[in-house]
């Protein structure tokens, strides 16, 4: 087994675990529910959260295959000998949609996400990249690019920054605008419509864009 360590960590959940476990052995979830018995769909659930708490039957193949006990693959205990899992500090997740209430509400350790960004910079301690859904901040950021996005400045509303909002349970990014007491969220592109702050989440300020190191001054 290659060197990857786990380190104690109190946020550490099984399917942070049994990610890393998997990641050390180079095997997909198929090639895992052939070798313990145990079906992808129980495996698949495990990672998404569809399965919150796993009987200790489940878990005793997948323990005996990485040859660990249940409390280490619970998370409750570290696995000695492990530490690829260990991601630099500058560095950040590439979050998902699906991914994102989890990560903000830190349901999600950081050895949870396969996928990084290095930053020029250190960045606040639950910064992640988002990858743009859409053109609506076209050309600053344009479908399909990456941005840091901070969600510990997004509680005050605040003039002219560009924020990751949630509405209907899509995400999307806008240039926050506060007017006669008002907030609404504005795109840069056309065909794209203004959201007002009533009708939206705040989820996180962008922060910067990694291909650029690029901070957005505040105006």
């Amino acid at each position: 087994m290659p060197d990857v360590r786990i380190f104690d960590n109190p946020c550490m959940q099984t399917r942070d675990v049994l990610r890393l476990l998997m990641k050390s052995r180079g095997i997909s979830e198929w090639r895992l529910a052939e070798e313990t018995g145990v079906s992808q769909s129980t495996i698949n659930a495990i990672f998404t959260g569809r399965s919150k708490e796993q009987k200790d039957s489940t878990l005793e193949p997948l323990a005996a295959y990485f040859e660990c006990s249940l409390s280490q693959l619970r998370g409750y205990e570290a696995i000695e000998g492990i530490h690829e899992g260990r991601i630099p500090d500058n560095q950040y997740p590439v979050v998902t949609d699906r991914e994102i209430e989890g990560w903000i509400g830190e349901e999600y350790a950081r050895e949870y996400f396969s996928e990084f960004v290095r930053s020029a910079h250190p960045r606040g301690r639950r910064c992640f990249v988002f990858i743009a859904n859409d053109d609506a901040m076209a050309p600053v950021i344009p479908m399909g690019r990456k941005v840091f996005i901070d969600p510990d400045l997004a509680q005050a509303p605040e003039d002219r920054r560009i924020m990751l909002i949630e509405s209907g349970g899509y995400y999307s990014l806008r240039e926050e605008f506060v007017d006669l007491g008002t907030t609404v969220y504005k795109p840069m592109a056309p065909g794209f419509r203004t959201i007002l702050a009533a009708d939206c989440r705040r989820m996180g300020v962008v922060v910067g864009i990694p291909e650029e190191n690029w901070a957005i001054p505040k105006n």
